[in-house]
């Protein structure tokens, strides 16, 4: 027999952080009522893990009963009791296919072991990257092999930082020669996030839901970008942000009111979660 409790799965930045990247008053305030009506809350995110947490603790978001789905579903984890509820690695074989992909096309790509970037140089793309993703790089001349005593890495991710068609060259590319064995999909303009086949923030909500004894028709879930597509597909109740994609907008139930830095999700969640 199912909870009668419900769960919101949200993005964070976008769409639960404004544009400063902080969760204001007023929305964790709303985060706060939500909780201690017993519901849940579920960050989802494509972020590492480690960004997840420095992020949470940075904000105080003390949440009982908090669950984090990181690197687009491919690593999903009870914060509160740090227990791995589901991880899944991209094996180091096809982490080097990738790479080398990715070095025919002089494009930056980076895998992950679970505490640190693992990339070829330093460079602008690392750069630009760590300004918000605060975890240590590891610099090597093959970043497969280095993944090999790692068991594969969680996602990889292709930056470039001015031109998308070839990101979306590398993409194609990648899907036609690996497609079997990865999905890949973007989270931004910037960033072409690759990660295990079948793996994806809607999978996520599915083995959340689960976990957590919850009627799939109790699931919220909020994003902006594509990579949360799966996931406001996946929901009972899909939400796109009022800045979203309007690929997004196109496949979500709801699109709000008013953007993330006017805290369009608080909204929603006193009207469908709260009061309703």
């Amino acid at each position: 027999m199912y909870s009668d409790k419900k769960i919101l799965f949200t993005d964070m930045d976008g769409t639960l952080l404004n544009n400063d990247s902080v969760i204001s008053d007023n929305m964790m305030a709303c985060l706060t009522r939500l909780t201690d009506a017993g519901h849940y809350l579920v960050l989802s995110s494509g972020r590492p893990m480690n960004s997840i947490i420095e992020r949470v603790v940075k904000l105080k978001l003390n949440i009982p009963n908090l669950i984090i789905i990181s690197n687009n579903g491919g690593l999903i984890r009870n914060y509160v009791t740090g227990e791995d509820i589901y991880k899944i690695k991209i094996p180091a074989d096809v982490v080097s296919a990738l790479e080398e992909i990715a070095d025919s096309y002089n494009l930056h790509i980076q895998g992950y072991t679970d505490e640190d970037i693992v990339v070829h140089k330093e460079d602008d793309e690392l750069r630009f990257y760590k300004g918000r993703i605060h975890i240590p790089f590891v610099e090597t001349d093959r970043i497969g092999e280095y993944l090999k005593k790692n068991n594969g890495s969680l996602k990889m991710l292709a930056i470039h930082l001015s031109n998308h068609d070839l990101l979306e060259a590398f993409k194609k590319e990648a899907e036609d020669k690996l497609g079997d064995k990865i999905d890949a999909v973007f989270s931004n303009d910037k960033y072409l996030e690759i990660i295990p086949k079948g793996v994806s923030k809607g999978n996520a909500i599915k083995k959340v839901t689960e976990y957590l004894n919850v009627d799939p028709d109790n699931t919220f879930a909020a994003g902006d970008e594509e990579n949360d597509i799966s996931m406001i597909v996946a929901a009972h109740t899909g939400i796109a942000m009022k800045n979203a994609r309007d690929s997004v907008k196109a496949v979500a139930d709801i699109v709000t009111e008013k953007d993330n830095h006017e805290d369009g999700l608080a909204d929603i969640i006193e009207k469908l979660i709260l009061n309703s």
